[in-house]
């Protein structure tokens, strides 16, 4: 009660200062981290306090048995543009405060709908709450609290919140806007060997630095169905790294090229589309067209 009647009267006293007073450095600035992972915007807003020069901070200046916000001031805030999975639980779209339950053992991570808390007056166990249990995980100080993206993918990403030698990781995932599944009845319409060829770039406009090396113009396309994927593989490829790829379908003649491993789709190259043509149910070759519809290359299916 202390605590909180000190934050109280510490918020009035702010309040009738004077813009200029008040708009000055903070303890704990405020921050913002944004990402976006395949059309779906996750966003953390929050302030961050410091160390300073305190060798640990959990358990200790954030008590074992409090729920405490990653942050400080006014409650940090989670926000998804779309639903999405965190460590496997289902967190629709919306702004969420984000709490903490502190122990010795296990951390307990709390999704409020309120995000009109402070810091001193967390939420109790109420329904609409989303509640689980999230790993912590030792590694190097870090003096100022930080959120931070360290591994974002085609449809998932790693948010971490740091502070002190403590880590607290969360993998996000979302709903994927491409399928990597094409039905075997479909692939088989376009199986095959392929001779692929591109219409030569025009030449450089600026000569003043050294040339690159230039792309294959002519090349033979593969396109063989490997489970539930169309794989396509290009010999020699357009450049290192893109000799195996994936059809990602658009339509029963029309699709895209990506990268992909076994986690998923890695990137999509939706820079151009592969538009087949089929005689009796099977594709006699296809044309590689931008999204003007201009025709780049294209392929002449081989005996």
């Amino acid at each position: 009660m202390r605590r909180l009647a000190g934050g109280l009267v510490l918020a009035t006293l702010a309040s009738t200062l004077p813009h200029s007073v008040r708009a000055q450095v903070r303890a704990s600035e405020r921050a913002e981290v944004k990402q976006t992972v395949d059309g779906t915007t996750i966003t953390v807003n929050y302030a961050r306090p410091r160390l300073r020069g305190r060798a640990q901070v959990f358990g200790t200046q954030v008590p074992w048995g409090e729920i405490w916000t990653p942050g400080a001031n006014d409650a940090t805030t989670l926000a998804v543009s779309k639903d999405v999975t965190i460590d496997g639980h289902a967190v629709a779209k919306g702004k969420y405060s984000v709490w903490i339950v502190m122990a010795p053992g296990d951390w307990v991570m709390v999704l409020d709908r309120d995000t009109t808390l402070f810091h001193m007056n967390g939420p109790k166990e109420r329904p609409g709450q989303v509640r689980f249990t999230v790993r912590k995980e030792t590694v190097p100080a870090t003096e100022v609290l930080t959120w931070s993206f360290p591994d974002v993918r085609a449809s998932r990403a790693r948010l971490v919140m740091q502070w002190a030698t403590t880590a607290v990781p969360l993998d996000i995932a979302v709903t994927p806007t491409q399928s990597l599944v094409v039905a075997p009845a479909v692939g088989r319409r376009v199986e095959g060997r392929y001779d692929l060829q591109f219409k030569p770039p025009p030449p450089p406009s600026d000569t003043s630095h050294a040339a690159e090396p230039p792309m294959p113009t002519r090349m033979e396309f593969t396109v063989r169905q490997d489970g539930d994927r169309l794989r396509a593989r290009m010999d020699p490829p357009l450049w290192p790294g893109a000799e195996e790829l994936v059809l990602v379908r658009k339509s029963d003649e029309l699709f895209l090229l990506a990268e992909a491993d076994d986690d998923g789709l890695k990137e999509l190259w939706d820079w151009a589309a592969l538009e087949f043509a089929f005689t009796d149910g099977r594709a006699t070759g296809f044309e590689v067209r931008l999204p003007n519809d201009e025709a780049i290359a294209s392929g002449k299916r081989m005996p």
